[in-house]
């Protein structure tokens, strides 16, 4: 295979990833977006509330401008949109030329006349003497139809230096920064499995808003779950001014409002100082959001809700703080709660995020806790 050759594929490879990329950023980005569409009647096709949209994208590894007046890039372009406005021009609400060449074209060039909204510039189009054989069979066809080729000159609208690559559909992201690129690398292969599917099938790629989004769903949640782990505890390096410290705390007096023995207490603030220090390293790094946490917390709180009755009601005669040591080593006790969608299992994490919820009173051990402690004897 000659150098030409592999230049060739090389670039048709390249444009495809473009479109794929240019697809995905509009399924990302466009709120009234309900489909897009790869292929069919142009490159990229999205359809919404207000009609179509009509995408012609030149991708060039050069970075030249691939629309200068004497190519035949720009008219075919054109030809291909009268053609459209002809059979579809009361939907098609805009055409789109796409290119991800840096260079800005000369005011006086036809793409730079189009940039600029130049109303003369069809008749000028229509009167270029045109060296290159392409153009001149495309021109007649033009002039044929003025009036569509005006109407879409009225609906163009030209965007340069556009990237379309990975980056830019990593910054259309919505979700945590550490994840944006794998997210992006992986919604942009579903896209194209799920266009070799179609083709290989001979139907056309059609790709709804909704089962987009899904899918981007699916794999957020895929990649936030593989990326985000919890440190042994062996691995967090406690203070000891730390430990001694937090004998003050508030979910400290919870515990000892239901008598447990020292060392159940110094293994509690051993979870609770873990917890934290996990809490504030996920949170930093952008692993784990803050609304996750606040999932965890309101599945905990559940969670301690439903222990809490199971012993008011199976053990309605034990005095108070034998109540109490039931519901603490019951609520402990295999809470199978979750985070980001991982299961956190009885480890120091779940028991530190109860005992950060009792240090806010928002569980509790003792049943006859009211706000108050230590708690009266009843």
């Amino acid at each position: 295979m000659s150098f030409g050759c592999k230049y060739s594929a090389a670039a048709s490879a390249y444009g495809y990833f473009f479109q794929l990329c240019r697809a995905a950023e509009r399924l990302l980005t466009h709120t009234d977006c309900q489909a897009v569409a790869l292929e069919t009647l142009d490159d990229v096709v999205e359809y919404n509330y207000a009609g179509i949209e009509a995408e012609q994208d030149k991708a060039t590894l050069v970075h030249t401008n691939p629309l200068v007046d004497s190519g035949s890039n720009l008219w075919k372009t054109l030809r291909i949109w009268v053609e459209l406005e002809e059979t579809h021009g009361q939907a098609l609400h805009q055409y789109t030329l796409v290119t991800n060449s840096t260079v800005r074209p000369q005011a006086s060039s036809f793409i730079g006349r189009l940039l600029e909204r130049d109303s003369t510039v069809a008749t000028d189009l229509l009167a270029y003497e045109a060296a290159d054989a392409t153009v001149q069979e495309i021109l007649p066809f033009l002039s044929e139809h003025r009036a569509s080729l005006e109407k879409v000159l009225s609906k163009l609208e030209v965007s340069y230096a556009i990237e379309g690559d990975v980056n830019s559909v990593a910054r259309s992201l919505q979700c945590i920064e550490s994840i944006k690129t794998q997210v992006a690398e992986s919604i942009v292969g579903w896209l194209f499995a799920f266009c070799m599917d179609h083709w290989q099938r001979q139907q056309s790629v059609v790709v709804g808003r909704e089962v987009f989004l899904t899918a981007l769903g699916k794999i957020v949640y895929r990649v936030r779950s593989e990326r985000w782990r919890l440190r042994p505890e062996v691995e967090i390096i406690l203070q000891p001014a730390d430990v001694a410290g937090s004998r003050s705390k508030r979910f400290v007096d919870h515990l000892l409002s239901i008598e447990l023995t020292d060392d159940m207490v110094s293994d509690s603030i051993l979870d609770f100082l873990r917890t934290q220090s996990e809490k504030t390293r996920l949170l930093d790094q952008a692993e784990v959001l803050p609304t996750d946490f606040e999932q965890l917390d309101k599945d905990s709180r559940r969670h301690w809700t439903m222990k809490k009755h199971e012993i008011l009601v199976e053990h309605p005669d034990f005095e108070a703080v034998r109540q109490g040591k039931l519901i603490w080593t019951r609520t402990m006790a295999c809470p199978q709660l979750h985070l980001c969608g991982v299961t956190i299992g009885s480890g120091y994490f779940s028991s530190g995020t109860l005992h950060y919820l009792a240090e806010q009173d928002q569980v509790y051990w003792h049943p006859h806790f009211s706000g108050d402690l230590p708690v009266e004897k009843v």
